[in-house]
C-alpha cells in the first residue's frame, strides 16, 4: 500500500468517528431538551390551573359585602 492510501484511510476513519460522536452528542442533547420541555409544559399547566382557581375565588368574593377596607389591610410582615 502506498502512503497516500493509508493517509486517506486514516482521514476517512477519523471522519466517520467524528460524525458518529457528534450524532450521539446531538441525540443526547435533543433527548435532554425534550425532557426539559415536557417538564416546563407541565409546570405551566400547573400554574395555569392555579391562576384559574384564584381567578374563580376572586370572582366569587363580594368585596362590598365583606368591606373592601378589610380586604386591603397592610401586612407589616411583608417587606416591599
Amino acid at each position: 500500500m502506498s502512503s497516500q492510501t493509508i493517509i486517506i484511510a486514516a482521514v476517512l476513519l477519523v471522519l466517520v468517528v467524528a460524525i458518529r460522536y457528534f450524532y450521539a452528542a446531538a441525540k443526547t442533547t435533543r433527548r435532554s431538551h425534550l425532557q426539559t420541555l415536557v417538564s416546563l409544559e407541565h409546570e405551566i399547566e400547573l400554574h395555569e390551573n392555579q391562576i384559574s382557581i384564584r381567578q374563580q375565588g376572586l370572582q366569587r368574593y363580594n368585596f362590598l359585602q365583606y368591606n373592601l377596607g378589610e380586604s386591603l389591610v397592610v401586612q407589616k410582615e411583608i417587606a416591599v
